[in-house]
């Protein structure tokens, strides 16, 4: 009798509930008539899938979950799509390629400062570290440097004299200098002047240690006002010497009424002048327009030997011409005295007078009012001639007194 095997078999559905219910033996084969698919038994309700339809096709394109390809649709489906592939690459420079995934090898490789290597499946890629005579990855001291969002700038203070090759001057006592000596940058050095090494260029030696200009060595030179400068002594920066353009310094001199412009001062009849201390000399016209002038001097000197009084007595002949003085009687009150041409007469009469209260400074003198009183004259002879030029003048209201012979 030949052996047989026998396969239970049904679809695909009922499956799960004929393992279930018709209980299994461990090995017996089962048979899924609709997928094709074979199945061995594990158990009385559990089977594992050992088999199924093969398919030669070498597109795959069925793209079944439950069916099997042979060998050779596989190697030909794997074949058609590696042939097909390859990897283009670019870069910043140079020309694209395009690695053929089937036969070409990509080789990643280092330069300057960059190293490459592989472990396992990894491409690690790496800095070294920058020397003298190579690129790469630096660090920067915090001390000196400071780096933010990859921008390297040296910190305010951060170069040290440590860092500086030559980190000091020094100073070499030579003409003029008495000592000298090294001092570190940001550092101070006092430095003695040796006068006696100046002596015919300029400065000299005035026994007391400083300097002086002598001018007599100096040379002449055109001021150019706009573009030169003077050496100051400046009071509001410790008295350190500082320089000065003259256009500065005549500007310095501008103030109310006073004008400073290419060296040339020019005064603003316009403004007030309070004072001027000192001498003060006018090479020129010197016109005054106000409404008085007052000298406290001991000496008033004038060349000119006809002095013009009344200037603004135009017109109507209301002012009174001449000049008075001041003095106090015993009382310590103040009185007036003075020569004038007493314009309330119609002849004009010169009068003398002292006594007067009221100071004549409105160009007038009342006769008769404010103790006016009439001055006396001595003098050696008096000569008078009429009022037409000829003849005697009259002698009127005098006590002539005849003397002792």
């Amino acid at each position: 009798m030949a052996n047989k095997v026998k396969f239970k078999r049904g679809a695909n559905s009922g499956y799960a509930s004929m393992l279930s219910a018709a209980g299994s033996v461990e090995g017996e084969p089962h048979w899924i008539t609709d997928t094709y698919s074979m199945y061995v038994a594990t158990g009385t309700t559990t089977s594992k899938w050992v088999g199924a339809e093969i398919l030669d096709e070498d597109t795959l394109n069925s793209d079944s979950a439950t069916k099997l390809a042979t060998q050779q649709s596989i190697k030909a489906y794997v074949d058609a799509q590696v042939t097909a592939q390859d990897l283009d690459i670019s870069a910043d420079s140079g020309s694209n390629i395009a690695i053929d995934l089937d036969s070409e090898v990509l080789a990643v490789s280092g330069g300057e400062g960059i190293d490459t290597s592989i472990t396992g499946n990894a491409i690690t890629i790496t800095g070294e570290e920058a020397s003298a005579s190579n690129k790469g990855v630096a660090s920067f001291s915090s001390d000196n440097f400071l780096v933010s969002s990859g921008v390297v700038t040296v910190k305010d203070g951060g170069v040290a004299n440590d860092e500086l090759v030559n980190s000091a001057i020094t100073v070499t006592a030579g003409d003029g200098l008495k000592t000298g000596g090294s001092v570190s940058l940001g550092g101070t050095v006092t430095v003695d002047v040796d006068v006696s090494d100046f002596a015919g260029v300029g400065l000299v030696d005035d026994g007391s240690e400083n300097l002086d200009l002598s001018l007599n060595e100096v040379s002449a030179a055109t001021v150019d006002v706009a573009n030169d400068s003077i050496a100051i002594i400046d009071a509001n920066a410790s008295n350190a010497t500082k320089k000065e353009a003259i256009a500065d310094l005549i500007g310095a001199i501008d103030g109310t009424g006073l004008t400073a412009t290419a060296g040339v001062l020019s005064v603003d009849a316009a403004q007030a002048i309070t004072s001027v201390t000192g001498n003060f000399t006018v090479d020129g016209n010197l016109i005054v327009s106000g409404t008085s002038v007052t000298t406290n001097v001991a000496t008033v000197e004038v060349e000119d030997p006809m002095i013009k009084l009344a200037h603004g007595n135009t017109g109507s002949d209301a002012l009174d011409i001449g000049f008075y003085g001041t003095y106090e009687d015993v009382a310590n009150t103040p009185e007036y005295t003075g020569f004038i041409r007493d314009a309330s007469d119609g002849d004009g009469v010169f009068i003398l007078f002292d006594s007067l209260t009221t100071e004549p400074s409105t160009g007038t003198v009342t006769v008769g009012s404010n103790n006016f009183a009439y001055a006396a004259l001595k003098c050696a002879d008096i000569t008078g001639i009429d009022d037409d030029g000829t003849g005697n003048a009259e002698l009127s209201g005098f006590n002539v007194d005849g003397g002792t012979w």
